[in-house]
């Protein structure tokens, strides 16, 4: 693996005033099931009532594992949403939406191709924060799955941090598929190994220490990395908050069958 030139760098952090939510919506399109079909996806209605109600509504959504993007930008017309094309069926979408009315331009055709093979490439929304005209990218992204596959995640990341511009400003976040060393057999977590490629290019990892994927063993494979943002808050919402249950979606049985098995995570920038 090529090693990217060690340079620290410093930005100045300022306040940006942008709420950005990321959600892996379990094979949403086919009901949640890998060999479902359009006509078993019954999630629709739950899913906006989650993210509209149950939740601070947010400014930026990125979403994974979307196999119909038309489907999910129709839930939120109010929304401009992007993604990329292939022509696999069975392909899971990175897809971001954004509120039109709160940035001056909206650029989300900007792809990262991550790798061959089916990796899904990541997609980079380019904004200007209307409130302190600030320029921005959000950058979505679902690395490759599997115990087995960090060093796959790892060159992905690479080429990302070989992709981005260094004086740009930027939130990462998605699906990272990140496990503990234990799991993996390595010598450090996941998220760490990706820290020491990421932070020569000027990302630091935003601490989680709530799980984000349901499970009879919980995970945090859902992360964000910021460069040059003050960060006011990340928050996991749904079933991965442990606590009292005061709604259905803080219900894991509920929100697994009618969300998705990985939780929200919300950055207040």
């Amino acid at each position: 693996m090529k090693h990217l030139l060690t340079l620290l760098l410093f930005f100045p952090i300022l306040s940006s005033a942008l709420t950005v939510t990321s959600l892996n919506v379990e094979w949403y399109g086919r009901g949640g099931r890998i060999n479902g079909d359009s006509s078993q996806e019954f999630r629709d209605r739950e899913i906006v009532q989650f993210l509209t109600s149950e939740i601070p509504v947010s400014d930026v959504y990125v979403f994974q594992e979307i196999t119909d993007p038309v489907r999910l930008a129709s839930l939120f017309p109010a929304l401009n949403c992007s993604t990329y094309e292939v022509e696999s069926q069975s392909h899971q979408f990175v897809v971001i939406c954004a509120k039109e009315d709160i940035v001056e331009s909206f650029d989300a055709e900007f792809e990262v191709q991550l790798g061959r093979g089916g990796l899904r490439p990541a997609m980079i929304l380019n904004l200007k924060e209307k409130s302190t005209s600030q320029a921005i990218s959000i950058v979505g992204l679902h690395l490759k799955a599997g115990t087995r596959e960090t060093q796959t995640r790892l060159n992905q990341i690479e080429k990302l941090a070989n992709s981005l511009k260094i004086s740009k400003k930027s939130l990462i976040i998605g699906d990272f598929n990140t496990f503990p060393f234990d799991v993996t057999g390595n010598w450090k977590d996941d998220h760490e190994l990706m820290e020491d490629i990421l932070s020569p290019v000027g990302y630091q990892h935003i601490e989680n220490r709530v799980a984000t994927f349901l499970g009879r063993f919980p995970k945090t494979l859902d992360r964000a990395f910021s460069r040059g943002l003050e960060i006011q808050s990340l928050r996991v919402y749904g079933p991965c908050q442990k606590g009292s249950v005061q709604t259905p979606y803080q219900n894991e049985r509920f929100y697994n069958r009618n969300i998705s098995d990985h939780c929200a995570v919300q950055v207040k920038l």
